[in-house]
């Protein structure tokens, strides 16, 4: 069985800023994962338009989080390359959403200034690592439903898994996809302890209502509003990016 490359497929070397290459990953050293040079990619062309939307702003967004004074933007900061391991991809399973070319498994990101976030890797580090790779991971389920991060099985330990299978909804907390992007926010914003697993039960329900409270956002309904839930993320990848713990900004 090959994967459905029927229809209307594109090829992209780039993804967001226009020059931020896609890489594919090749092998590892030092646990980080090495990378080809940039190379076309093959997308089913509704999935690398969200993509593409999503890497923009991510781009921009760090940018603009990271300038020093505020309300500007570093360019240090802008995207330079993205490593992926694969768009279309697991080719026996059609309930994959790899087999139609709408998921993408990233692998890395380099920002233009040498910094990076490596998805074998950087969870596994200090803090400002695991937060960097909790900052991609907060953005990208922010416009896409469906964001597999380390914690959910040990398949997804060396990359992030996104597609556009499901309309976006809130985080729910029966999704362990969603649980285990929580559980992250918790320890590495506000010093919870809990395992990351994506289950959720009373110690992660917890400890998600005191980061909340330590965001200010106790007046959010955020498994129950997509822009309360959207708005959520948003602010957890903003710490995340900067490296600074939770703190009430006056939400409510």
């Amino acid at each position: 069985m090959t994967c459905d490359h029927s229809g209307d497929t594109i090829l992209r070397v780039t993804m967001g800023p226009s020059d931020a290459q896609l890489r594919y990953r090749s092998g590892f050293s030092g646990g980080q994962g090495t990378f080809n040079p940039g190379a076309n990619v093959e997308f089913r062309h509704s999935f690398y338009n969200e993509a593409d939307a999503w890497a923009q702003f991510f781009s921009n967004s760090c940018a603009a989080w990271r300038a020093i004074p505020p309300h500007q933007t570093d360019p240090g900061w802008e995207v330079n390359w993205w490593g992926h391991v694969g768009v279309f991809g697991h080719c026996t399973d059609p309930q994959s959403l790899h087999y139609y070319g709408r998921a993408l498994d990233l692998a890395r990101v380099e920002w233009s200034n040498g910094q990076f976030m490596d998805s074998n890797w950087s969870w596994q580090q200090g803090i400002a690592n695991r937060r960097r790779y909790l900052a991609v991971a907060a953005m990208l389920r922010r416009d896409f439903d469906t964001v597999i991060t380390f914690g959910y099985d040990a398949a997804h330990e060396d990359h992030i898994h996104f597609d556009n299978g499901d309309l976006l909804h809130p985080i729910d907390d029966n999704f362990r996809s969603d649980g285990c992007i929580v559980q992250m926010a918790c320890n590495y914003l506000n010093g919870a302890s809990l395992t990351i697993d994506g289950n959720w039960g009373s110690s992660t329900e917890n400890a998600f209502n005191d980061l909340r409270s330590a965001l200010g956002m106790n007046c959010f309904n955020i498994r129950g509003n997509l822009g309360h839930t959207r708005t959520f993320l948003l602010e957890i990848a903003y710490r995340a990016m900067k490296n600074d713990p939770a703190s009430d900004t006056g939400w409510c």
